[in-house]
């Protein structure tokens, strides 16, 4: 995920098996291969992330957006919405099957669509199972590193939370950051269950406070000290 104004080198890489059918084997990436990705977000941004895409790509989006601080909004245009919780989803219509991302991209750049009526990722198992698409559960156990963060179908936990946190934590030390700001409202929706009439807010401050260790600081907390705005940077590397 890089700047526009970032150069990059000629590239022809693709899922697709044709490539490998026509001798062209160094242009095929298999779904389950770990990268090392570049991700050139802003740290202090909160501007929108939108995702035109297939939802082949939707997993790595995911692990690249799990921490940003901003609306992550993804374009589908399957009946049934994907499973990508924590994210806002909008469907765009249209008769168009093979590369309609392409089509849907154009129509955002020429002010013909817009994200207003994005709306946050439900996540109702049973129905996702029924439209033959594959939990987060499934996202996280297929073995590639690009996955989006695991979600609770019952009310989260503190073990769930603390997994969370875990897996984040990890990402950064992987991309080499010295620290990592965590926001208790982002950690909630990415673990799921917020917002919503049965959150478990205190539970993820709480889960956020326990793991503190000497160099963490808190940056930002609510009067009540277990609310969404809790912030707190931890250090990184993690004691281990």
């Amino acid at each position: 995920m890089i700047n526009a104004a970032f150069l990059t080198p000629y590239y022809d890489i693709t899922f697709s098996q044709s490539v490998r059918q026509k001798g062209e084997h160094h242009k095929y990436r298999d779904k389950r291969t770990v990268w090392c990705d570049l991700c050139q977000l802003p740290k202090e941004s909160d501007d929108p992330v939108i995702f035109f895409g297939g939802k082949d790509y939707m997993p790595l989006f995911g692990t690249l957006t799990r921490a940003y601080r901003g609306r992550r909004i993804i374009f589908h245009n399957s009946e049934a919405p994907p499973a990508a919780p924590g994210y806002m989803l909008q469907r765009y219509r249209t008769t168009t099957k093979m590369n309609w991302h392409y089509e849907c991209a154009q129509a955002f750049l020429d002010g013909k669509i817009t994200v207003d009526d994005a709306e946050l990722a439900p996540f109702e198992e049973d129905r996702i199972a029924s439209a033959g698409m594959r939990s987060e559960k499934a996202w996280s156990d297929s073995g590639s590193a690009h996955a989006f963060a695991p979600r609770s179908a019952s009310a989260p936990k503190a073990g769930d939370f603390r997994n969370a946190l875990r897996v984040s934590f990890e990402e950064a030390e992987h991309n080499g950051l010295s620290h990592i700001d965590v926001q208790a409202g982002n950690l909630h929706r990415q673990v799921g269950g917020y917002p919503g009439a049965n959150h478990r807010m205190p539970i993820c401050c709480d889960a956020m406070r326990a793991i503190m260790t000497p160099g963490d600081r808190i940056l930002d907390a609510p009067p009540s000290r277990r609310g969404a705005s809790l912030t707190i940077r931890y250090k990184l590397p993690r004691m281990r």
